[in-house]
């Protein structure tokens, strides 16, 4: 491996034994060259030959095993020890070599000296770009200076650095890292270089993040969903809760995890029920239903929680309040009775005025004539029976005209809705004693029939209760049209009334007359506006959209029936 790594008492070890090899073998030979030289002193005089056969026999004998005990066999262990080293190294080399991590190893002061074949992959710089320089290519800028002092403030001291590091390669492009840097020291136990091996974690961060992301555009739509969302165990223990629904509990506290559903409600056949729905909801079973919880009324839907086996774990459950529309719902029903109801009782009216009034002058007429028949021979009697009847028949012809103006004004048909709440507000003014006003600007074409007859209408009904409520002295009507919109207000200088007293009735209490105002303005996709109180009169406004050119002014005196 390239580069250089610093060893420790081994490698000393290895360097000194061979050197107490030498010295154990010289002083092996030379104390056995001494003995033999002592040994033939003290024998007697032998051929030459014969001693210096005995002596090297002696030196060999004494030296040989010397040789193998104290250099031949620890040199063989030594060079069997290297080699075993020398491969371990080569292991090690090949693997940081080899290895997807980026490995770098520094001086103390930050130099660096080696990188390995996966660094200059992740950081796009080469060996002999890197090795002389210092780890400050890699910086990003991303972290602050008290991150770096840390960094080194932990290797200088000896202690292994495990963090983040957001890096930078040569292309300036940022990646993610998880750094482990490791001091390497000296025998002294002084630190001579770092090692610092990292992954490239930069596609998990970037799968994190998406995924943090995803989670939080999850809880921010779950938070303001209109709704409550709960989460339970196989205990019925309430393990989360969310949504914004729960600012609709009010003074009712909302769920905390490890509560039970039971611990939820107060009355104790709630409490059962919504028990008894929740073990049919961890049995498997989907369930929907209906509950009551303070004013509020929410439809809810529970089914099973399962885990990645599919085995249940709990429940998961979500409300949603549907208080306003069962109320709609309710003034609707409600509305639909009191309309028949209405009709019935206008049907009523027509026929007791057509009995009480019409059939009385008709058996008049009836009787008036008759005897008339009966006295055809007196002149002047019959003069004066044959005027009782003219006078009848006018009456008649008055109530009759009477009647069909009050169920609908010809001049809505013939003139148009400013000529008809003109003389309908007139009429009423002149019977009531109020003073009319009135501010009707010219139309740019005739409105559509339905428009006018909804307007006439809740006209009609609004001074009507003037009339019979308000005790008004004035009534000001706006007829006005503008960027596609049809506006008319009536407004009375009258007593008044509550309208949040008004709108917190129960529908069954509410005036049939204002919610067939309101009916009649919101089929026609438009908004009604009424704003009073105690002393201060009344102003309804109403808002009605209206395609410019939608309806062309009909021909004054069209057929109609009757």
């Amino acid at each position: 491996m390239k580069g250089n790594f610093v060893g420790g008492k081994a490698m000393a070890n290895r360097i000194s034994r061979p050197l107490r090899l030498l010295v154990l073998t010289s002083l092996s030979v030379f104390v056995g060259e001494t003995w033999v030289m002592l040994l033939l002193n003290v024998l007697p005089s032998l051929p030459r030959y014969l001693v210096v056969f005995l002596d090297a026999s002696l030196v060999t004998a004494l030296v040989l095993p010397v040789l193998y005990l104290f250099l031949f066999r620890p040199m063989m262990v030594y060079i069997d020890e290297r080699e075993k080293a020398q491969e371990a190294l080569s292991k090690l080399s090949n693997a940081v070599e080899q290895t997807a991590d980026g490995v770098v190893i520094t001086r103390k002061d930050g130099v660096i000296e080696y990188v390995n074949p996966a660094f200059e992959e992740q950081t796009g710089y080469t060996r002999m770009e890197a090795i002389g320089r210092t780890p400050r290519i890699l910086k990003s800028g991303v972290h602050g200076t008290e991150f770096y002092e840390t960094l080194w403030g932990t290797i200088l001291a000896g202690r292994t650095f495990r963090g983040e590091i957001i890096n930078k390669r040569k292309n300036g492009e940022h990646f993610y890292a998880e750094h482990t840097i490791t001091p390497l020291k000296d025998q002294s136990g002084e630190i001579k270089h770092f090692v610092s091996v990292w992954k490239d974690v930069t596609e998990r961060k970037r799968a994190e993040d998406a995924l943090r992301e995803q989670e939080a555009r999850v809880r921010l739509l779950v938070e303001q969903t209109p709704a409550i969302l709960w989460t339970t165990d196989t205990e019925e223990r309430f393990t989360s809760t969310m949504g914004a629904g729960l600012l609709s509990l009010k003074g009712h506290l909302a769920p905390s995890p490890g509560t039970t559903v039971t611990d939820f409600h107060n009355q104790n056949d709630v409490k059962s029920r919504a028990s008894a729905l929740h073990h049919r909801a961890l049995q498997g079973e989907t369930v929907s239903f209906d509950m009551e919880i303070e004013d509020r009324v929410f439809h809810a839907h529970l089914e099973p929680l399962r885990d990645s086996q599919g085995k249940i774990s709990g429940s998961v459950g979500v409300a949603l309040d549907i208080t306003e529309r069962k109320q709609a719902e309710e003034a609707l029903q409600t509305f639909s009775q009191r309309v028949m109801d209405a009709q019935e009782a206008e049907r009523c009216h027509i026929a007791r005025e057509l009995h009480d009034e019409m059939g009385q002058s008709l058996t008049a007429l009836y009787i008036t004539l008759q005897q008339a028949v009966d006295q055809a021979g007196e002149v002047a009697m019959n003069a004066q029976l044959l005027g009782q009847c003219i006078d009848s028949v006018e009456r008649l012809l008055q109530q009759v005209r009477s009647l069909s103006l009050d169920l609908r004004p010809s001049m809505l048909d013939d003139l148009g809705l400013a000529a008809a709440l003109r003389w309908y507000v007139d009429r009423q003014g002149q019977l009531a004693g109020f003073t009319p006003d009135f501010q009707l600007d010219p139309l740019e074409a005739r409105l559509p029939p339905d428009v006018e007859t909804a307007c006439f209408r809740v006209a009609q009904e609004a001074v009507t209760n003037v009339v019979r409520h308000a005790n008004a002295s004035s009534v000001r009507v706006v007829l006005r049209q503008n960027d596609g919109e049809m506006e008319m207000i009536i407004t009375d200088d009258g007593k008044g009334f509550s309208v949040t007293s008004l709108l917190k009735r129960d529908a069954r209490e509410a005036s049939a007359g204002l919610l067939g105002m309101r009916e009649r303005v919101l089929l026609l996709g438009g908004k009604i506006d009424i704003d009073s109180g105690p002393g201060r009169g009344t102003e309804i406004r109403v808002t009605i959209p209206v395609q410019e050119g939608s309806s062309a002014p009909e021909e004054p005196g069209r057929d109609r029936e009757g």
